[in-house]
């Protein structure tokens, strides 16, 4: 335990416990010394504070993550038939149902634009504005795509085909 750069000192002002499995825990405690270098005092004085305006335009970073948007009256989650077919639709993608992140935008309505870089919506309460069906469409440089609902998916061949189409040039 000897190997600490001797810089640790000026890091960590508080007593430090080292604990090696081969001792006895009563003769772990170890007390370390910092030494403090005293600063030079200054007559200067100080510049008042500039208080500036905050920027009206923010801009947040783009997660690199997928959102899933959908609605569900009944829960906060998703219907067990509707989340069973989006893990067998996210694994088509190399996705787990961990990875991406879901939100229910009837109980959690979008107040501002999401931070993902992905955004699947399944609904057309997305905060997107007015979006083509499974057409990918970059926003703000985020991918966005808007589909029906998973309920009516499953019971088309042609949404089905065209979600593929879509997540195939989101993901693949």
């Amino acid at each position: 335990m000897s190997d600490y750069p001797s810089f640790l000192k000026y890091l960590i002002d508080e007593q430090l416990y080292m604990i090696d499995d081969q001792q006895e825990v009563a003769t772990l405690e170890k007390q370390v010394v910092v030494e403090h270098d005293p600063e030079p005092v200054r007559d200067e004085p100080q510049a008042e504070a500039q208080i500036q305006e905050p920027a009206t335009e923010y801009k947040t970073s783009i997660i690199d993550s997928t959102l899933v948007l959908f609605e569900n009256s009944q829960s906060a989650d998703m219907v067990a038939g509707e989340k069973a077919y989006l893990e067998k639709i996210l694994g088509a993608v190399k996705l787990k149902w961990e990875d991406v992140v879901k939100q229910n935008v009837l109980v959690n309505p979008i107040d501002d634009k999401p931070n993902h870089a992905r955004v699947i919506a399944f609904t057309a309460n997305h905060g997107f504005g007015v979006l083509p069906p499974y057409q990918v469409s970059e926003q703000s440089g985020q991918q966005v795509l808007m589909a029906h609902d998973l309920a009516t998916i499953s019971g088309s061949v042609e949404y089905r085909k065209q979600l593929w189409a879509a997540l195939q040039k989101m993901f693949l």
